[in-house]
């Protein structure tokens, strides 16, 4: 049985199939008969009383996935986007100068959806990935999906309406790890809403997931350049939503899956690898300067202090104690830190002995638990 819609109002605006929101470019009157499914964001032409109208569907979500050498599972992401229940969405998917067929493939899905559009440029890393992405965005909120992830079902339709639902900026939920077939779900220690000055704050502490570009929401008008790191660097999710957090006045974090995290070698998604010891000081340099530029950095001393005694503990090997800021993070006053952060800022001084117990924290997976 095909839809009526009923036209009174030649310049009207309205709502079709659950909140999509649908503009009549082409003036005319009378009942107009629309069969088939519910239309996505494109032009459609229908026919009523002799002549044409236009019915052009606006986006409310763009979803934007960066691409770099995943020709064996960007399908799988792809179809995780296309297949979700609500389907009034734009893909923007990034080919970042990838060397093999990925690229190929994104143009294959474009020319079959047409909510699919491709940008292909020159490797640039992750950050600069998704700056494009955004830019080239329309919807007025955006979702970021590694290319080596997924979408689980209903992921959109949950995001969307928890945002448009909601007076705030970004809403942060929850995801599923799969490691290796076996799956965990991963969720937010801490939930509700918070002020931008207590989004920060999440976003510092270690363990929170909500830091992370993906598996949540934002306002596209959030996202300014300014944000994305010139230079590539490790955790770039973190430093992103660190500096992001200067545009959200207000967040929501909640623990709902809408994501799966493929934890496997070679993922897009495992950013934090060991790095040279210049990149994480700028990193940090980064982090310290936006803090200050926003009179916060006395205010969260602490939580600088505890995320660089972990990175340069974990993920910095070899460890050149005499740098300046190597000596500026171990003679911090540590009395407030977490006794873990306590232990490795001592530990640090020894780069030696702390590379063998971190090894062995991560052979047995027992040390600092």
């Amino acid at each position: 049985m095909p839809k009526i819609l009923h036209i009174e109002n030649p310049d009207l605006s309205l709502q079709y199939n659950n909140g999509v929101l649908a503009h009549l470019v082409e003036r005319n009157t009378g009942s107009v008969e629309v069969s088939g499914s519910s239309p996505l964001c494109s032009t459609k032409t229908f026919t009523a009383n002799n002549d044409t109208l236009f019915l052009s569907m606006v986006p409310e979500v763009s979803i934007i996935v960066p691409i770099y050498k995943v020709e064996k599972v960007l399908a799988r992401c792809i179809d995780s986007i296309i297949q979700q229940s609500f389907s009034n969405i734009e893909v923007v998917l990034v080919d970042d100068g990838s060397p093999d067929n990925s690229g190929t493939i994104a143009d294959s899905y474009a020319k079959r959806d047409n909510r699919i559009k491709v940008i292909h440029s020159k490797n640039e890393g992750l950050a600069k990935a998704r700056q494009k992405g955004v830019n080239h965005a329309t919807a007025p909120y955006v979702v970021f999906v590694d290319s080596d992830d997924e979408l689980l079902p209903g992921a959109i339709e949950y995001l969307y309406h928890s945002i448009a639902e909601s007076d705030v900026d970004i809403v942060c939920a929850s995801y599923v790890r799969n490691y290796l077939g076996e799956e965990s779900e991963i969720t937010n220690p801490d939930t509700g809403f918070f002020t931008s000055d207590g989004y920060l704050e999440q976003l510092l502490l270690l363990g929170r997931i909500c830091s992370s570009n993906c598996y949540n929401i934002s306002k596209r008008a959030i996202w300014h350049d300014d944000v994305f790191p010139a230079k590539i660097l490790p955790s770039e999710d973190v430093l992103i939503s660190i500096k992001l957090s200067r545009y959200v006045k207000k967040a929501k974090i909640c623990n709902h899956p809408v994501y799966r995290y493929y934890y496997t070698p070679g993922s897009l998604s495992i950013s934090n690898r060991l790095s040279s010891q210049t990149t994480w000081k700028e990193y940090f340099r980064i982090i310290k300067e936006e803090l200050n530029s926003r009179n916060l950095f006395k205010k969260f001393e602490k939580e600088y202090y505890t995320l660089a005694i972990d990175r340069i503990s974990f993920y910095i090997n070899p460890i050149h104690t005499n740098d300046e800021w190597i000596q500026e993070v171990v003679n911090y006053d540590a009395k407030g830190l977490p006794a873990k952060s306590r232990i490795l800022q001592q530990l640090i001084k020894f780069p030696r002995l702390l590379v063998f117990l971190v090894m062995a924290n991560r052979k047995f997976k027992r040390l600092f638990s």
